[in-house]
């Protein structure tokens, strides 16, 4: 069952220790942006996979992604042939992109302006109405009401609460050294809790990754380049 950001918020808060309803060491505001940042994170390891269509339009060979987009895994076009029909990817700076039918190319904004979205190119020029059926990894939905829900898996939000734990220690650590108290050592203390608690995040995303790694489907490639699973 996917978390609600609520939950998400009240786990990472009895993992460091903050739970004092009249006084919280740190704010729902702090909490909540280590969340997001924490998923953002994330999703350079486990992107959330999607599969969608397009709908082509005749003659034209450029269509617009998710801003989310994050990479290609396959596409099929046109799509509902059988055997299905699967695009190889080549990049369309190449004249023999255009030359040919049956590739695929991504086209990336370097900015995060909604107005210029990833794109898909495909070399063919279509038909009208025909429809192009992707897979591709996307980032995971950001999180803002306290209802919204996480779409990282359950057996992956540990890392989020191990992520905020990091972070809160950072936190002090900053404040203190900006701030210090000359007859205490917390600064010195606190800079090394938040070492530990990054090196604790970072190993268990080793362990994720590992264990995600061992029980994925291995991908065929056959001569040609077509893409076998």
């Amino acid at each position: 069952m996917a978390l609600t950001l609520a939950t998400l918020r009240q786990d990472c808060r009895d993992l460091i220790g903050d739970t004092s309803i009249v006084a919280p060491i740190f704010t729902t505001q702090q909490i909540d942006s280590w969340i997001n940042a924490a998923i953002r994170d994330l999703n350079n390891h486990f992107p959330r996979t999607i599969i969608n269509t397009l709908s082509t339009t005749a003659g034209t060979h450029v269509y617009d992604l998710e801003l989310t987009f994050i990479d290609m895994i396959k596409v099929e076009y046109p799509t509902s042939d059988d055997p299905p029909s699967y695009l190889n990817y080549r990049s369309s700076k190449l004249v023999t992109f255009w030359n040919v039918e049956g590739y695929y190319d991504i086209l990336r904004p370097q900015d995060a302006d909604s107005l210029n979205p990833p794109q898909i190119v495909i070399s063919e020029s279509p038909a009208a109405l025909e429809t192009i059926t992707y897979t591709a990894c996307v980032e995971h939905n950001a999180l803002s009401g306290s209802s919204d829900e996480t779409t990282i898996p359950d057996r992956f939000t540990h890392l989020i609460c191990l992520f905020v734990r990091y972070k809160a220690w950072q936190e002090l650590s900053s404040s203190e050294g900006m701030d210090p108290d000359p007859i205490k050592l917390l600064a010195a203390t606190q800079e090394v809790n938040s070492y530990r608690a990054e090196r604790a995040y970072y190993k268990a995303l080793d362990q994720a990754k590992k264990a995600q790694t061992a029980s994925e489907v291995v991908e065929w490639k056959m001569p040609g380049g077509n893409r076998i699973y």
